[in-house]
Protein backbone atom coordinates (compact mmCIF):
# COMPACT_ATOMS: atom_id res chain seq x y z
CA UNK A 1 0.00 0.00 0.00
CA UNK A 2 2.78 2.59 0.95
CA UNK A 3 4.51 1.77 -2.49
CA UNK A 4 1.14 2.81 -4.00
CA UNK A 5 1.08 5.62 -2.53
CA UNK A 6 4.57 6.51 -2.96
CA UNK A 7 4.28 5.96 -6.52
CA UNK A 8 0.96 8.23 -7.24
CA UNK A 9 3.20 10.72 -4.82
CA UNK A 10 5.86 10.60 -7.10
CA UNK A 11 3.31 10.93 -10.36
CA UNK A 12 1.85 14.10 -8.63
CA UNK A 13 4.95 15.83 -8.19
CA UNK A 14 6.23 15.02 -11.59
CA UNK A 15 2.56 16.18 -13.10
CA UNK A 16 2.98 19.69 -10.66
CA UNK A 17 6.94 19.89 -12.05
CA UNK A 18 5.67 19.77 -15.91
CA UNK A 19 2.58 22.49 -15.21
CA UNK A 20 4.90 24.67 -13.50
CA UNK A 21 7.54 24.36 -16.61
CA UNK A 22 4.29 24.85 -19.29
CA UNK A 23 3.42 28.19 -17.01
CA UNK A 24 6.82 29.64 -17.02
CA UNK A 25 7.58 28.75 -21.24
CA UNK A 26 3.71 30.24 -21.26
CA UNK A 27 4.76 33.26 -19.67
CA UNK A 28 8.01 33.42 -21.22
CA UNK A 29 6.56 33.24 -24.57
CA UNK A 30 3.49 35.34 -24.20
CA UNK A 31 5.87 38.32 -23.30
CA UNK A 32 8.12 37.33 -26.18
CA UNK A 33 5.25 38.02 -28.47
CA UNK A 34 4.66 41.64 -26.70
CA UNK A 35 7.88 42.68 -27.19
CA UNK A 36 8.42 41.37 -30.83
CA UNK A 37 5.56 43.63 -31.58
CA UNK A 38 6.87 46.54 -29.71
CA UNK A 39 10.02 46.29 -31.46
CA UNK A 40 8.21 45.24 -34.94
CA UNK A 41 5.87 48.25 -34.40
CA UNK A 42 9.10 50.58 -33.65
CA UNK A 43 10.98 49.39 -36.79
CA UNK A 44 7.83 49.67 -38.50
CA UNK A 45 7.32 53.29 -37.84
CA UNK A 46 11.17 54.36 -37.88
CA UNK A 47 11.06 53.01 -41.39
CA UNK A 48 8.03 54.96 -42.46
CA UNK A 49 9.02 57.92 -41.32
CA UNK A 50 12.33 57.47 -42.71
CA UNK A 51 10.81 57.09 -46.37
CA UNK A 52 8.36 59.49 -45.98
CA UNK A 53 11.07 61.99 -44.30
CA UNK A 54 10.51 64.54 -47.76
CA UNK A 55 7.43 64.10 -48.20
CA UNK A 56 4.57 66.74 -47.23
CA UNK A 57 2.42 64.11 -46.49
CA UNK A 58 1.75 60.27 -46.16
CA UNK A 59 -1.29 60.12 -48.71
CA UNK A 60 -0.06 57.55 -50.72
CA UNK A 61 0.93 55.08 -47.33
CA UNK A 62 -0.68 51.59 -47.80
CA UNK A 63 0.32 48.20 -46.75
CA UNK A 64 1.28 47.47 -50.16
CA UNK A 65 4.01 50.52 -50.07
CA UNK A 66 5.19 48.68 -46.49
CA UNK A 67 5.81 45.40 -47.78
CA UNK A 68 7.12 46.33 -51.38
CA UNK A 69 9.19 48.58 -49.80
CA UNK A 70 10.59 46.75 -47.18
CA UNK A 71 9.07 48.91 -44.23
CA UNK A 72 7.83 46.18 -41.80
CA UNK A 73 10.52 43.44 -40.12
CA UNK A 74 10.24 40.26 -42.19
CA UNK A 75 8.33 38.52 -39.35
CA UNK A 76 5.47 41.17 -39.90
CA UNK A 77 4.92 40.24 -44.01
CA UNK A 78 3.09 37.33 -44.67
CA UNK A 79 2.66 37.04 -48.40
CA UNK A 80 1.27 40.69 -49.04
CA UNK A 81 -0.57 41.19 -45.82
CA UNK A 82 0.96 42.13 -42.29
CA UNK A 83 0.16 40.15 -39.19
CA UNK A 84 0.86 40.77 -35.53
CA UNK A 85 2.45 37.64 -33.54
CA UNK A 86 -0.67 37.01 -32.13
CA UNK A 87 -1.78 36.38 -36.11
CA UNK A 88 -3.91 39.94 -35.81
CA UNK A 89 -4.05 41.94 -38.89
CA UNK A 90 -1.51 45.26 -39.28
CA UNK A 91 -2.92 47.76 -41.19
CA UNK A 92 -0.72 51.01 -42.04
CA UNK A 93 -2.45 54.10 -44.17
CA UNK A 94 -2.88 57.38 -43.78
CA UNK A 95 -4.55 58.98 -40.94
CA UNK A 96 -8.10 60.16 -42.07
CA UNK A 97 -8.26 63.66 -40.29
CA UNK A 98 -4.94 64.77 -40.43
CA UNK A 99 -2.49 63.64 -44.03
CA UNK A 100 0.60 64.69 -42.20
CA UNK A 101 -0.06 61.28 -39.82
CA UNK A 102 -0.27 57.56 -40.36
CA UNK A 103 -1.68 54.80 -38.56
CA UNK A 104 -0.92 51.78 -37.53
CA UNK A 105 -3.55 49.40 -36.55
CA UNK A 106 -3.19 45.79 -34.73
CA UNK A 107 -6.12 43.20 -34.43
CA UNK A 108 -6.30 40.41 -31.87
CA UNK A 109 -4.06 41.70 -29.31
CA UNK A 110 -4.35 40.23 -25.93
CA UNK A 111 -5.52 42.03 -22.92
CA UNK A 112 -1.89 42.02 -21.31
CA UNK A 113 0.05 42.97 -24.32
CA UNK A 114 -2.55 45.70 -24.83
CA UNK A 115 -1.38 47.16 -21.80
CA UNK A 116 2.00 46.97 -22.04
CA UNK A 117 1.80 48.48 -26.12
CA UNK A 118 -0.25 51.52 -25.10
CA UNK A 119 2.16 52.30 -22.14
CA UNK A 120 5.43 51.20 -23.64
CA UNK A 121 5.11 52.86 -27.33
CA UNK A 122 7.46 55.65 -27.89
CA UNK A 123 6.85 58.46 -30.27
CA UNK A 124 2.88 58.27 -31.11
CA UNK A 125 0.88 61.14 -31.60
CA UNK A 126 -2.35 59.37 -30.47
CA UNK A 127 -3.50 55.80 -29.28
CA UNK A 128 -7.26 54.45 -30.03
CA UNK A 129 -7.72 51.62 -27.62
CA UNK A 130 -10.90 49.41 -29.25
CA UNK A 131 -12.25 52.30 -31.07
CA UNK A 132 -11.90 55.34 -27.94
CA UNK A 133 -9.07 57.55 -28.33
CA UNK A 134 -7.10 57.55 -25.15
CA UNK A 135 -5.14 60.91 -23.83
CA UNK A 136 -1.70 60.91 -23.75
CA UNK A 137 1.18 59.88 -22.19
CA UNK A 138 -1.47 57.32 -21.39
CA UNK A 139 -2.28 56.40 -17.95
CA UNK A 140 -1.04 52.46 -17.22
CA UNK A 141 -4.66 52.27 -15.16
CA UNK A 142 -6.59 53.19 -17.88
CA UNK A 143 -4.40 51.23 -20.58
CA UNK A 144 -5.49 47.99 -18.48
CA UNK A 145 -8.97 48.60 -18.31
CA UNK A 146 -9.48 49.66 -22.22
CA UNK A 147 -7.43 46.62 -23.05
CA UNK A 148 -10.45 44.47 -21.62
CA UNK A 149 -10.80 42.28 -24.14
CA UNK A 150 -8.70 39.26 -23.07
CA UNK A 151 -7.77 38.44 -26.36
CA UNK A 152 -9.04 40.67 -29.13
CA UNK A 153 -8.34 44.13 -28.44
CA UNK A 154 -7.90 46.60 -31.34
CA UNK A 155 -5.54 49.32 -30.88
CA UNK A 156 -4.50 52.52 -33.69
CA UNK A 157 -1.18 53.70 -33.13
CA UNK A 158 -0.87 57.45 -35.00
CA UNK A 159 2.46 58.65 -35.89
CA UNK A 160 3.64 61.99 -37.47
CA UNK A 161 6.38 63.53 -39.06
Amino acid sequence: MSEILGALFKNLVALIGVAAVALILYSVFGASKTSSALNDLTQLQTNTQALYSTQSSFTSLTNDVVVKGGLAPTGMVNGTNLVNPWSGTVTVKVNATDSTRFDVTHTKVPAEACAKMATNTPAIVQISVNGTNKPLPIDAGVAVSSCNDPTNNTMIFTFGH
